[in-house]
């Protein structure tokens, strides 16, 4: 199949992550991953699940998404990292 020759074609590059985005909307952003930066068992096994228009919806923790910020490297990742941090510290004075 095409994709399973793309994704190993990123792999063998280093790639390890794309992103896909809606050019009309770009606010509205997906990252796949090539390979994985944290196994998803543990991903999953420390999810939170919220709420959202009576529709459970599993999400990633804050830890977790963290540590893909920083992963990831791209400077608006940088500034979530620095934002989620700012918040955390926040929440902890007060």
């Amino acid at each position: 199949m095409i994709y399973e020759e793309i994704f190993r074609a990123l792999a063998q590059r280093e790639v390890r992550f794309f992103s896909f985005y809606n050019p009309e909307k770009p606010i509205i952003l997906v990252d796949v991953f090539v390979k994985e930066p944290i196994e998803f068992g543990v991903v999953d096994r420390n999810k939170v699940v919220v709420e959202a228009g009576g529709v459970k919806i599993p999400v990633i923790s804050v830890e977790h998404l963290k540590e893909l910020k920083r992963i990831s490297g791209r400077p608006q990742d940088l500034a979530d990292l620095q934002a989620l941090q700012d918040l955390q510290q926040e929440e902890e004075e007060s």
